[in-house]
């Protein structure tokens, strides 16, 4: 929970009162406690290393055919899982899923006494594995590949974003994700919604002064295209 944007910091609140990603993730694993077939455990949720692996978080589940879901985190080598996920917020069918996808395989053939319902794992992953990369015929386009990885693979992805009381200058200064400004400045991402964008041009309000969050920038816009057309 954060309490940033136009009056996010003048809403009465505890600055300790909030929820954080932590959090949820527990509660995650506390409500679907009770459904066998759904149950989550915090070590089934990986830190994203990008933009910063205090800011995010991501469990990616396989959709079995005979229903249900098992997270990936539990079909494969903890340090090949997380070299898979690097780079990704959704799995994007490469070369290198391919090796991962090959990896589950033989990772839940080889270890099929320990793992929950791996009869159904191994024939969604290698069915998976036929129609995301077919061995004849014509190679798929990669829309078409894109497609068939979203209907088996899905995630739950958590993001902290920053405001006035969770600010983290040692997280900012690792940060990846900018915006970019009009004058070629690039800022931090949670930085720039804290603090830089009442001094960005196209949130200015009509007439001077500082716009309200899009209402700026959207007056602008209009602006724009009236005088194109």
């Amino acid at each position: 929970m954060i309490y940033t944007g136009s009056g996010g910091s003048q809403m009465k609140f505890h600055p300790l009162d909030r929820i954080t990603g932590t959090d949820i993730v527990h509660g995650i694993v506390d409500q679907t406690g009770s459904f066998e077939s759904s149950t989550f455990k915090t070590t089934d949720f990986l830190p994203m290393l990008h933009p910063h692996p205090q800011c995010g978080a991501v469990s990616y589940v396989l959709m079995l055919d005979g229903g249900g879901h098992v997270p990936l985190a539990r079909l494969a080598d903890r340090e090949v899982y997380r070299r898979a996920m690097m780079g990704h917020y959704i799995v994007v069918p490469d070369t290198r899923h391919e090796e991962f996808l090959q990896h589950m395989i033989d990772f839940v053939w080889a270890h099929e006494d320990e793992i929950e319902r791996a009869g159904d794992v191994l024939r969604t992953l290698r069915k998976a594995a036929e129609e995301i990369y077919p061995t004849s015929g014509p190679s798929l386009p990669h829309r078409d590949r894109m497609r068939k990885v979203e209907r088996y693979i899905k995630n739950i992805y958590l993001h902290n974003y920053m405001d006035e009381h969770s600010f983290d200058a040692g997280a900012l200064r690792k940060w990846a994700c900018m915006q970019v400004l009009p004058d070629g400045r690039m800022i931090p991402d949670c930085s720039y919604r804290t603090i830089h964008r009442a001094s960005d041009p196209r949130f200015q309000a009509p007439g001077g002064g500082q716009g309200r969050g899009n209402d700026g920038l959207r007056h602008k816009l209009v602006r724009l295209g009236r005088a194109a057309t």
